[in-house]
């Protein structure tokens, strides 16, 4: 074996070593990087999650008043303009829930 050959291989064995250093560098910044996102994601999954919550603890309660307010109006107005309370009753349900496809449509077109 001449001393050139040993010199290719000597080059290649530090060449392989400096590969497998920067692998093993290159895979530490990718596992931190990782480990990161992922609590990340955790966090705003349960950030999430509680907003949902509060969202449906807030849809029943405004359910709860509405259901509570028509009850009132029906029963104030019942014996002299039954069909003009039921009438203004179902026109401001349809009102309110047109308002809500609005903001729904709007936040759903809104770039991120």
């Amino acid at each position: 074996m001449s001393s050139h050959e040993s010199s290719i291989r000597e080059h290649a064995a530090a060449l392989l070593a400096a590969l497998g250093r920067l692998s093993g560098a290159v895979a530490s910044v990718v596992e931190d990087g990782t480990a990161r996102a992922v609590a990340a994601y955790r966090l705003e999954l349960r950030r999430v999650a509680a907003q949902f919550a509060l969202a449906l603890a807030a849809a029943f309660f405004v359910c709860a008043a509405a259901g509570f307010a028509v009850s009132a109006i029906l029963m104030a107005f019942w014996d002299t303009h039954r069909v003009l309370a039921t009438s203004c009753i179902a026109a401001g349900l349809a009102l309110c829930a047109l308002g809500c496809a609005q903001l729904m449509r709007r936040n759903t077109r809104k770039d991120p």
